[in-house]
């Protein structure tokens, strides 16, 4: 009886859930956003735009996750910690994004597809088929590519906070 008291005990209501989710995905949602608003700007001047507000806004979301802050304070906090190293969080963001657009380069270089057409000359495959497994290599190199290229990124991101926070505190 003590066991089935507990489990209820841990149960949740909608509402409880619906605010929980907007509490802690809200960020993200707003983020999102502003990433995506930022496409909107005409004349190619979007990617330098990003270019400038993607890694604040990476720090400010990865403060949020580590600290457990108010997300709106993190920018502030992140204004703080990023006081007069703006040029190396935005260096930094552009290295690992050459980095991973690198791999894409590769990966759909000419090449990879002529590496394909000579498995074609040398096993009896229609050039049909040959082409299915030319698309589901490249979806699964392109999956892989998110789950791994992204992730470098915000980790990359989430080091730099880290430096930055204990160069701020031996200022201090």
């Amino acid at each position: 009886a003590a066991a089935k008291d507990k489990t209820n005990a841990e149960l949740l209501s909608p509402k409880q859930i619906l605010t929980s989710l907007r509490k802690k995905f809200l960020p993200f949602f707003i983020s999102i956003a502003l990433l995506n608003f930022v496409f909107f700007i005409p004349d190619g001047q979007s990617f330098l735009v990003f270019a400038l507000i993607a890694p604040f806004i990476f720090l400010a979301l990865y403060g949020y996750v580590y600290e457990d802050k108010n997300f709106f304070s993190m920018f502030s906090r992140c204004r703080k910690v990023l006081s007069n190293n703006w040029l190396n969080l935005i260096g930094l963001a552009l290295i690992l994004s050459v980095l991973g657009s690198i791999y894409f380069f590769i990966f759909n270089s000419p090449f990879l597809f002529f590496y394909f057409e000579i498995i074609t000359w040398n096993l009896n495959i229609t050039p049909e088929t040959m082409s299915k497994l030319f698309q589901v290599f490249m979806t699964f190199v392109s999956l892989f590519a998110m789950g791994i290229v992204v992730p470098i990124v915000l980790i990359g991101i989430g080091f730099k906070y880290h430096s930055l926070l204990e160069i701020n505190e031996a200022n201090e």
